[in-house]
């Protein structure tokens, strides 16, 4: 027995605070006196246990961290875990996994830092202890509670370890981690680096490399971010990526990088992409309203109300006939180019304007169409031609425009005294002119042909050409934006020429 004044003897220095709180953790389990050199010399007893401290303290350790794992009590789990760690290191594999896991099922932010924490030190000590589906789920929970930087940086440490999570599972963690302004930048950079990653692989990893290919949909999550939040330039170099990995273009993908493409003021590419979306079967066309919207929308950015009309007049009149005729044809993949497509070193997307995915990205219809129809089909009835104007609604509501319109929506005086003052005594060019004096026009309109002059030539490492585009402009007074500056740095980076980027 121990003798009784040694309980008043003060326990000052910190390993001896340690052993007497172990001392009450395990009393009842082991004769603690047997490890305790000091209180050995005041024990009488000689019935301590044969059994070695270690060994013994370890198993204890064990049994109470897999009750804890077992019963859910993650509080009492990580606490033991501590004690394991600071006696004997990491515990076996598969309790570490469960422990980091069930970690992951916290919904307090202190507690998911920590748990993070506790794996990039893992990681650095001994990699091979944590399992892929185990960060797989960390990455997931942390990009639920908002904190995409944490959820990259473990996508990251498992593209290092050479693995990345089931397609289904990364896009399910890059909606999470997108529906932010850094989370989109920090999604995109990941992307980066997984097809770096995936081109790296030589030809005897081929068929380990199709698991690091990144998707359509996840391609198509982080673009429709970069629209959301504006980030034309980062959405642009997305672009040029899918291209580069062959990743595929479906009808989803088609729309939102024709808004891409919008943001950047790219109107011959926008127009080469309808030549093949003109073609789609009528079960398809509805999915494709906000691309005509978009182009529709360049259209006005450039001043150019004939091409506008024209835009209008060959939605409610000659896609039926556009089907009929190309509707086979387009039924197989077929490729457009991002730059001049009489570049030899011009990009190539693969597109399947037919192929969608059930996850849709599209959101709903801008009002542009509607009024432009609308519009339309007042004149119409105020001319006296009220069967065309029916027809024209027909038209609306086969191409999915009459959302919110009743059959008789063309009789409605109030409809056609809103928009009578805007038509004028002309036809839909009248109306379109009028459309487009009601937008806010900030930009001068030659910026968007110098701009686009400008990308032709950085596609086509033509910086000298883009040098003479981009000083014309100044002479001509034309202002220019971040997208001509931003066009001429690429120009140069391209060529490696990095001191006139520091200069520009």
């Amino acid at each position: 027995m121990v003798l009784s004044f040694t309980k008043y003897i003060p326990i000052s220095n910190p390993l001896f605070r340690k052993v007497y709180s172990l001392h009450r953790n395990f009393q009842g389990h082991v004769c603690f006196e047997r490890f305790n050199p000091f209180l050995q010399t005041f024990s009488t007893s000689d019935h301590c246990e044969r059994l070695s401290w270690e060994r013994s303290t370890q198993d204890i350790l064990l049994g109470k961290l897999k009750f804890a794992l077992r019963n859910h009590q993650v509080h009492e789990a990580w606490e033991t875990f501590q004690d394991f760690r600071t006696l004997y290191g990491y515990p076996e594999v598969h309790d570490l996994n469960q422990l980091i896991v069930q970690l992951s099922y916290s919904s307090n932010q202190v507690w998911m830092r920590k748990t993070c924490d506790l794996v990039l030190q893992i990681v650095e000590e001994k990699s091979g202890l944590l399992h892929d589906d185990t960060l797989t789920k960390l990455a997931l929970s942390l990009a639920r509670l908002k904190m995409p930087s944490p959820s990259t940086v473990i996508l990251r440490l498992m593209l290092d370890k050479g693995s990345v999570p089931s397609m289904h599972l990364l896009s399910l963690i890059v909606f999470h981690i997108v529906k932010t302004e850094v989370g989109t930048n920090l999604a995109s950079n990941y992307l980066f680096q997984v097809c770096d990653f995936h081109n790296c692989l030589n030809d005897r990893q081929a068929h380990h490399a199709v698991t690091f290919k990144a998707d359509t949909l996840v391609f198509n999550l982080v673009l429709d971010a970069c629209v959301r939040f504006k980030l034309s330039l980062k959405g642009l170099c997305l672009v040029k990526l899918m291209s580069l990995s062959g990743t595929r273009a479906d009808a989803h993908s088609i729309v939102i990088i024709s808004q891409i493409l919008e943001m950047n003021g790219l109107r011959d590419e926008l127009k080469e992409l309808k030549d093949h979306v003109d073609g789609v079967s009528a079960a398809y066309v509805r999915h494709y309203r906000q691309f005509y919207d978009t182009l529709l929308s360049l259209h006005f950015k450039f001043i150019d109300i004939d091409a506008a009309a024209k835009l209008v007049l060959d939605m409610t009149s000659s896609h039926n006939c556009n089907v009929k005729k190309n509707g086979k044809h387009l039924q197989n993949p077929c490729f457009i180019s991002i730059g001049s497509p009489n570049l030899r070193t011009a990009l190539k997307i693969h597109l399947e304007p037919e192929l969608l995915y059930k996850d849709s990205v599209l959101r709903p219809l801008g009002l542009q169409w509607t009024r432009i129809h609308i519009c339309y089909s007042c004149r119409l009835t105020r001319e006296g031609m009220q069967r065309e104007a029916k027809a024209l609604l027909k038209q609306m509501k086969k191409v999915g425009l009459d959302e919110g319109l009743s059959d008789d929506v063309i009789d409605k005086q109030n409809l056609c005294e809103e928009t009578l003052d805007s038509l004028g005594k002309a036809d839909l060019a009248i109306a379109l002119a009028q459309i487009l004096k009601d937008e806010d026009q900030t930009v001068f309109p030659l910026v968007y042909n110098f701009n686009s002059s400008i990308f032709f030539f950085y596609k086509a490492r033509m910086i000298e050409d883009a040098l003479k585009a981009y000083r014309r402009m100044v002479a001509m007074k034309v202002q220019p934006t971040i997208k001509t500056f931003s066009f001429l740095m690429c120009g140069y980076f391209s060529l490696g020429r990095y001191r006139e980027i520091t200069i520009l």
